[in-house]
This record gives structure tokens, sequence and C-alpha cells, in this order.
């Protein structure tokens, strides 16, 4: 299942940049392993246009314990090869847009 979300600046760059590879989530999804998150940055009470899709690999389902109250997840996020283009924008290693591949240098797909 896809899921569109907002995300805010600060935290879409850190995805973008690889630094965020968490997503800290009320349950109200269902979310399930091998979901993807198509994250739509929000600011200001509008989305901006940018997006980037991440895949659900793992999910720490709150029960009280760690500070995670019951009905909130933790999902551990990861790229996959739909990545390489969304909107028509290229991310590489390093989190930087490109125009296509070619100006991109290597691009690791994990």
């Amino acid at each position: 299942m896809t899921h569109e979300l907002k995300i805010l600046p600060k935290y879409f760059d850190a995805v973008t940049k690889r630094e965020k590879t968490f997503e800290i989530r009320k349950n109200d999804r269902n979310y399930k392993v091998g979901d993807s998150l198509i994250l739509r940055e929000w600011y200001h009470g509008k989305y901006t246009g940018r997006r980037i899709m991440r895949y659900v690999n793992y999910i720490y389902y709150g029960d009280g314990t760690y500070g995670i109250p019951e009905g909130v997840c933790v999902m551990n996020l990861k790229i996959s090869p739909a990545e390489a283009v969304l909107d028509g924008v290229t991310v590489n290693q390093y989190g930087k847009n490109c125009t296509n591949i070619t100006n991109c240098g290597t691009l690791n797909i994990i």
C-alpha cells in the first residue's frame, strides 16, 4: 500500500540526505512492512511540490515501553530503486538534486 504523508522541510531535507531513516507516526493507517511512503514537503499550510519515496522495512509498534505509546509506530525507511527519479528530479547519494543521471556522478541505490 502507498501512503502520502506531509513532512516539514527540515525533516524532508534530512530524509533526502539520508540522515533521517525513520518516521514516527500515529498508526492511524495500519502501516505494514513493505508499504511505500510518499513524503510530500509541507510548508506554511501547503505543499511545496517536492516529494520523495521510501519503503518501510521494519516497524516498531508502540506499546508503552521505550517512551513510544500505544497507537504510535516507528518505521525504518529504506531507499528503493524507484527513488532514482520522482517528479523528474534525481537525488544522488549526497542528497543533491540533479537534472539527469549523467551529471550526478555515481548513484548508489541501496
